[in-house]
C-alpha cells in the first residue's frame, strides 16, 4: 500500500460515512427527494466502498486495486459467510462492493477487512471514508451511478460502459447473485432511459473529456498542439478522441507495451513512442495526458525538473488522470536553488502555472478535474433534476417487480385458505335454507373475501 497521509476528518452526524450536509453526502443529490427502506426478500442488497465524495486522491491511491485483481477480490468477498452475491465496481472515482447479503455490519467489515488488508493503519482510514447503503437506498445508488448522476463528471459518459463491465466480470467468474442480475439490468434500463428522456447525456463529458477542457482552459487553445498521451486504456482513448476535436496537431502515444498500443495508435491516427523514450518525448511536447495502471509514478520530481530546464520559454501542461496518480506529488516551493519552479499549482492557491525561473510546469491531477468540473455541474442541474426523477420512477418499479415475485406465491396461498374457509362455513349452512337466501349469504362471502384480500395485498404494499 502507498503513503500514509490521513484524510482530514469526514463531517458527520448520524455515522462516520454518512455525512449529511447537502451537495456532499455521496447517496443524496442536491435534486433528489429522501429514500423511503424497501424490503427485497430474505437478502438485501448492500452498496458498500468510497467515492470522490467522502475519500480523496490519497486514500483511492492507497487503496487502489489492479483491474487484474478485480475478479480475484470478487470471489473472495463471494466465499465469505453470509455472501451470495458480489459485483465490485472499479473505476479512477470510486471502488464499491455490490453484495447480496442479511447484514449490513458484516458487509461494512468485511469491506474494511478484505480492502485494507494487512494494513492496519489504512483500515482506520478506510473506515472514516466509507459509503454504505442498503435495500432501496442500494438499488437507487446504483442506479445513479449508471445514469452517471453520481460520477465526479455529471451525465459522465463513460460510467455505464464500466458498470457492465463489472457486471460481466462478476458473470464470467460466477460471483453475481439472482438479485444482482435483476438489480443490474434494471440499472442499465435505468441508464439508458435517462439518456433518452432527458439532457443529461447531450454533450456528456467523461473524466478524461474534462481533463482536457480543463486543460484548454489552462493553456488556451489546443489547435495545433502537441500532445502526448501515455497509457492504453478508455480514459487515454476518450482523451485522444476530444483532443482530435479540438484541432489538436502531433498527437504522441507511449505505452509500456507497444502492442497494446498499436489499435489505438490507428485510431487515434497518433504517432508510436517506446516507453523508454518517454521522457524526451515529455521534454518535446506541449501537453501530456497520462492514465496508467502503475503502482508507483513514472513521472518522478527529478523527471519534471530536467524536462521544464530544457525549454525556459515553454510552458509544459500535464494532466495526471491516474490512480494511484503516474507524477511524483510535488513540493509547495522550487526543488532547488536555481532549478526549474516546480510546484503544485494548488498548494499555490492559483490554480495557473508558475511563472518564475528557467521552466515553466503546470501539473494537474484529478482533484483539479473535479474542482473545474463543479463548476461545470451546476450548468446541468435541470436535466440531473430530470435524471433522478426517472431513477425514483425505475427504483419503484424495481421494487414493485421484487414485491410482485415475493408476495405473489404468499397471496395465492392466502387465496385458496380464504376460498376454503368460504367453502366450509356456507356447507354449516342449514340444509332447509331457502335457495335465495342461501345465494345472497354465498355472495355477501365471496364479497368478504375479495376485500380482505385487496386489504391484505395493501397492507404488504404499505410495508
Amino acid at each position: 500500500m502507498k503513503g500514509k497521509e490521513e484524510p482530514p476528518p469526514v463531517q458527520a452526524t448520524d455515522a462516520p460515512h454518512a455525512p449529511r450536509h447537502p451537495g456532499r453526502d455521496p447517496q443524496v443529490s442536491r435534486y433528489a427527494e429522501p429514500d423511503t427502506d424497501l424490503l427485497l426478500g430474505a437478502d438485501k442488497l448492500v452498496a458498500v466502498g468510497y467515492t470522490h465524495l467522502t475519500a480523496p486522491l490519497a486514500v483511492r491511491s492507497r487503496f487502489a486495486v489492479a483491474h487484474e485483481d478485480l475478479p480475484r477480490m470478487a470471489r473472495r468477498f463471494r466465499s465469505l459467510p453470509g455472501v451470495s452475491g458480489c459485483v465490485v465496481l472499479s473505476t479512477c472515482n470510486r471502488l464499491e462492493t455490490y453484495l447480496e447479503i442479511r447484514s449490513v455490519a458484516e458487509a461494512e467489515a468485511a469491506f474494511v477487512e478484505l480492502v485494507g488488508g494487512r494494513d492496519l493503519e489504512g483500515r482506520t482510514v478506510l473506515a472514516r471514508c466509507l459509503m454504505v447503503r442498503d435495500g432501496a437506498a442500494a438499488v437507487r445508488h446504483l442506479f445513479r451511478v449508471a445514469s452517471g448522476l453520481g460520477a465526479l463528471v455529471l451525465g459522465d459518459a463513460q460510467i455505464l460502459g464500466q458498470v457492465k463491465e463489472a457486471y460481466r466480470t462478476a458473470c464470467q467468474h460466477g460471483t453475481a447473485g439472482p438479485l444482482l442480475h435483476k438489480a443490474f439490468h434494471a440499472a442499465f434500463r435505468c441508464a439508458k432511459i435517462v439518456r433518452t428522456q432527458t439532457d443529461l447525456g447531450a454533450g456528456a463529458q467523461s473524466v478524461a473529456g474534462s481533463a482536457v477542457a480543463l486543460l484548454a482552459e489552462r493553456c488556451g487553445r489546443l489547435q495545433g498542439r502537441s500532445v502526448l498521451l501515455v497509457g492504453v486504456n478508455d480514459m487515454t482513448r476518450a482523451a485522444g478522441e476530444r483532443l482530435r476535436k479540438l484541432g489538436a496537431g502531433r498527437l504522441l502515444l507511449c505505452n509500456r507495451t507497444p502492442e497494446r498500443a498499436g489499435p489505438l495508435v490507428e485510431e487515434l491516427a497518433a504517432e508510436p513512442v517506446p516507453w523508454s523514450a518517454l521522457l524526451s518525448a515529455v521534454t518535446g511536447v506541449d501537453a501530456v495526458v497520462t492514465c496508467t495502471g502503475a503502482a508507483e509514478p513514472i513521472l518522478t520530481r527529478a523527471d519534471l525538473a530536467a524536462a521544464a530546464a530544457t525549454r525556459p520559454d515553454r510552458l509544459l501542461a500535464i494532466v495526471d488522470i491516474a490512480v494511484p496518480p503516474d507524477v511524483e506529488k510535488l513540493p509547495d516551493a522550487p526543488l532547488a536553488a536555481g532549478a526549474s519552479s516546480v510546484r503544485s499549482t494548488r498548494a499555490a492557491g492559483t490554480g495557473r502555472p508558475v511563472e518564475s525561473g528557467p521552466g515553466r510546469l503546470l501539473v494537474l491531477d484529478l482533484e483539479d478535474v473535479a474542482a473545474y468540473q463543479q463548476g461545470v455541474e451546476d450548468r446541468r442541474c435541470q436535466a440531473a433534476a430530470a435524471g433522478e426523477a426517472v431513477v425514483a420512477a425505475q427504483v419503484e418499479a424495481f421494487h414493485a417487480g421484487i414485491r410482485s415475485q415475493v408476495l405473489g406465491p404468499k397471496m395465492e396461498r392466502l387465496r385458496e385458505e380464504a376460498e376454503e374457509t368460504l367453502a366450509r362455513e356456507l356447507a354449516r349452512l342449514p340444509a332447509d335454507l331457502p335457495a335465495a337466501e342461501r345465494a345472497r349469504l354465498t355472495a355477501f362471502g365471496r364479497t368478504l373475501v375479495k376485500r380482505f384480500l385487496g386489504a391484505s395485498r395493501r397492507i404488504e404494499d404499505e410495508t
